[in-house]
């Protein structure tokens, strides 16, 4: 549309200081956790408790609190925000990977599979990772305050 600006692209720095920043939450709420109900249970609380953190995060501000500390969003490629179903897709893509390491007992798989789903996203132009390719999403820099 004509008079918008268009959207400015996120650098690989920022996308993988947003993810650190969400790793340290992640882990501030599920280390207690494991440790509290430890075997497969405890591997499966902490999958719930991220896939919960991730979709309701994304769902509710467009961006996960590392986004939000970075200035980024999570978009739809055409900059709408993105629906709940769609913000589900984008992280289960991601999550495929601790549900398969859980299932298979392969706990590196997990990270495996981060690092090839991501691998797009630290060499591509657009920085855009399977996730996003996959849920038709981007990462964008934030140019909206937030509403509440």
């Amino acid at each position: 549309m004509s008079g918008e600006p268009s959207p400015v692209e996120v650098s690989f720095a920022q996308r993988v200081l947003a993810r650190t920043l969400d790793g340290l939450v992640v882990g501030i709420l599920t280390i207690p956790l494991r440790a509290a109900v430890p075997g497969a249970l405890g591997v499966l609380l902490s999958v719930v408790t991220l896939l919960v953190y991730e979709g309701l995060m994304t769902h509710l501000f467009s961006a996960t609190f590392g986004k939000l500390v970075m200035g980024t969003r999570i978009r739809n490629i055409s900059g709408t925000p993105l629906s709940g179903l769609r913000a589900a897709v984008r992280f289960g893509v991601v999550g495929l990977g601790a549900v398969a390491a859980l299932v298979l007992h392969v706990p590196a798989l997990a990270a495996a599979w981060v690092v090839i789903v991501g691998l797009p996203a630290m060499v591509g132009p657009k920085h855009r990772g399977i996730h996003d390719y996959v849920a038709t999403t981007t990462v964008m820099v934030n140019s909206e305050p937030l509403t509440t």
